[in-house]
């Protein structure tokens, strides 16, 4: 059985840093998804556009209940919504 799989080459520090990058990019998206819902059921219409929510997470971060890596995460896709957005506001009809 020894030797079937090459990660014995592998630094057994190298693997651990590497699960503990990925465990931590999977926190910082799961905590994004969770704080975007909370924003959408926060407002009285219903109806949210991206420059609302991101002057939520503006907001929460100012009063440091986001850290500066999530707010960017969010910030970078609410972003990319709102130029899509403002790209369908654009197109006639």
């Amino acid at each position: 059985m020894a030797g079937w799989w090459p990660i014995g080459d592998i630094p057994i520090s190298l693997v651990v840093k590497s699960l503990l990058g990925l465990a931590c990019i999977l926190l910082l998206v799961s905590a994004g998804i969770l704080v975007i819902r909370w924003a959408r059921t926060q407002t009285k219409d219903g109806i949210v556009t991206s420059t609302e929510i991101l002057t939520q997470f503006r907001e929460l971060h100012a009063n440091g209940r986001l850290s500066d890596d999530e707010f960017q995460s969010i910030r970078s896709q609410l972003i990319s919504q709102l130029q899509s957005e403002m790209k369908k506001d654009d197109k006639p009809g």
